[in-house]
């Protein structure tokens, strides 16, 4: 399959399902424009058209579209999808207590955190951001109980996990589903989870939610978590609002005006 005939293919993917194997189409593609910097200008813009809502998928092509060995910057950002090890650093923060977990919503990283944590039961909160939610746990197989706010205060979890969708320029960005429950878990320490490609650059991730108007994205408070797991371990909030998982690419800013 030539290159642009894969991006038709990418355009037709299910927003929200399997966001791993979109990135590694995106990644498969992007390598093959290795000897076209002209070309992979437009095939990035092409993606992030095709699929803005995906904060890792900006990720990607900021990390691509500004080096001078784009096939190898491609696979080697696979490789660090593939082995990030937000989960684990999770597993081990979490070890020494035995409570559940309470997550809302449900992403790979909490896929990851059940397999590696059997012994633990690993509840989700359904918020109404997750269209696809009941279909995710029926595929994973795993015993993950679903609840609704009324249970949440006869659970007495560990933590509240709190996916975070995107960071950048010291804000942290989560849904407005996720918002508008932290008043009802405010009693409960809470964790972000940002998995890697989740921190992009200040103008990348300003380009990132000025292009995704509709996702009503909001700032996560100061005072909802303390605490950030990710890919090189859990972190304080400080520590977590310097992190960036890929340079600031004024070419994709410029590419996309």
């Amino acid at each position: 399959m030539q290159p642009f005939e894969r991006l038709r293919a990418i355009a037709r993917w299910t927003r929200g399902l399997d966001e791993e194997s979109l990135l590694l189409e995106a990644i498969d593609c992007l390598a093959d424009f290795d000897d076209d910097p002209a070309g992979l200008v437009v095939a990035c813009r092409r993606l992030l058209s095709y699929h803005p809502y995906s904060a890792r998928l900006w990720w990607v092509c900021s990390r691509v579209i500004g080096s001078m060995e784009p096939r190898m910057v491609a696979w080697d950002t696979w490789d660090q999808i593939r082995n990030d090890a937000t989960a684990s650093y999770l597993h081990s923060y979490l070890e020494s207590d035995e409570r559940p977990v309470l997550s809302l919503g449900w992403s790979q990283t909490m896929s990851s955190l059940a397999g590696i944590s059997p012994g633990r039961e690993i509840v989700v909160l359904r918020t109404g951001d997750d269209n696809n939610l009941s279909r995710s746990l029926r595929e994973e197989s795993l015993p993950i109980r679903v609840i609704g706010a009324v249970e949440v205060a006869a659970l007495d979890p560990v933590c509240v996990l709190l996916p975070i969708v995107v960071s950048g320029g010291g804000r942290v960005f989560i849904t407005p589903k996720i918002f508008e429950s932290l008043d009802l878990l405010s009693e409960f320490p809470a964790i972000g989870v940002a998995p890697i490609g989740c921190a992009l650059s200040e103008n990348v991730a300003r380009a990132f939610i000025s292009g995704n108007e509709a996702l009503d994205l909001r700032d996560l408070p100061t005072s909802a978590a303390a605490t950030f797991a990710g890919p090189s371990g859990v972190v304080s909030r400080v520590q977590f609002q310097q992190r960036r998982d890929a340079p600031d690419a004024p070419e994709l800013i410029r590419s996309l005006g």
